[in-house]
């Protein structure tokens, strides 16, 4: 009976992993982000962190107690593991390498990445990155050095620069990624030439969002997200730019389907993801202050499918979103939503579908 139940179990994971991807290409994933750390060593004015003290961190034993409850519950949904490691800056943390190598012994074939600002790569590192197949995302603020580091700090973009070297001379898979903002909306073109010219497999974009540090910058008109169709021709330039130089971009989740067709996938923020904040709090996104729970005093699976509000987010309550003709491809951003009105459940405040007077109803 015991080698039956394992064989079974094996069936289904071979299904799950082999067969039911060709049927549907994005609600398979069960996405984690783990943000492993609160520590930085830069200090970027738009940082949706308010700070980076790192108390309360989480050790080594605590986040393995973690990944038995993430395995835990991909089992029971019969969903596939996606992980992202994260932080602060993951790479201060000291037991980084051996969390690594313990996710990839429990998910041998699943995604695994580390969002990294590149300032702290070392030629050791790259080679446990390219050992694992750990793919990288390096943070980009500007074009060069004057840009990036007025928003990073002194130097920064020579040791990202370092970085990325670093990774493509040890054969490892990294892409670039930039906040979109009104500050760096006319940089697009000049951020596909960085990507190009670092050996960068794709270039993609994050909406800015005012959360952190990012409230001074709003609030002092130095940078906002951008509105309507602004955002619109935004995206256009992406696409027409990853097109033109043959770099790829991001183009899933929230109103990329407004932009051409096929393109696009709806938000899994409350449907297929979630994120565990270095304290062990259960998070929405990161991007959010709001915390649900914590994993070391209630069960993820608990939390993920039976919280109110992860309940109401996929039973779709949401103001106009929910009732737009397109929610079921996009449910538009939630990350943004929180900020502009303070819940997930507000509508995208810069989809140009939605009128003016519209969102300035919205409580």
């Amino acid at each position: 009976m015991k080698n039956w139940r394992c064989f079974s179990d094996r069936l289904v994971d071979w299904v799950c992993e082999k067969i039911w991807p060709a049927v549907d290409s994005q609600t398979q994933f069960l996405t984690v982000q783990f943000d492993i750390t609160n520590a930085c060593n830069l200090a970027c004015d738009h940082c949706y962190l308010p700070h980076h003290k790192n108390q309360g961190a989480l050790i080594y034993e605590q986040w393995v107690r973690v990944l038995d409850q993430y395995e835990q519950l991909l089992k029971k949904l019969r969903m596939l593991p996606r992980v992202t490691l994260c932080g602060g800056e993951p790479l201060l943390c000291p037991f980084l390498p051996a969390l690594l190598k313990e996710i990839r012994s429990r998910f041998g074939f699943c995604e695994l990445s580390v969002q990294s600002n590149g300032t702290l790569v070392t030629s050791s590192i790259a080679e446990l990155f390219k050992s694992l197949n750990v793919s990288v995302q390096i943070s980009v603020d500007g074009p060069d050095a004057a840009r990036h580091d007025n928003i990073r700090g002194p130097g920064a973009f020579a040791k990202t620069m370092a970085g990325c070297r670093i990774l493509k001379s040890n054969d490892v898979t990294f892409f670039c990624q930039a906040v979109l903002s009104r500050r760096t909306v006319a940089w697009i073109p000049e951020f596909f030439k960085l990507a190009l010219e670092a050996g960068a497999t794709d270039m993609n974009f994050a909406r800015l969002v005012t959360e952190g540090y990012a409230k001074t910058l709003l609030a002092a008109g130095q940078d906002r997200p951008l509105e309507g169709l602004e955002l619109k021709n935004a995206l256009q330039d992406i696409l027409k730019y990853s097109r033109d130089t043959g770099i790829p971009t991001a183009t899933h989740g929230a109103l990329w389907h407004l932009i051409e067709e096929g393109l696009g996938s709806p938000n899994n923020v409350g449907f297929a993801g979630f994120v565990i904040g270095y304290r062990g709090e259960f998070k929405v996104t990161s991007r959010a202050s709001m915390v649900l729970g914590n994993v070391l005093e209630e069960d993820m699976g608990n939390l993920f499918l039976k919280h109110p509000v992860m309940k109401k987010l996929r039973d779709g309550e949401i103001d106009v979103c929910g009732g737009c003709r397109y929610f079921d491809k996009c449910r538009g951003d939630r990350n943004a939503s929180f900020a502009a009105f303070g819940n997930f459940f507000g509508p995208d405040p810069s989809c140009w579908l939605i009128p003016a007077e519209q969102l300035s109803k919205v409580e």
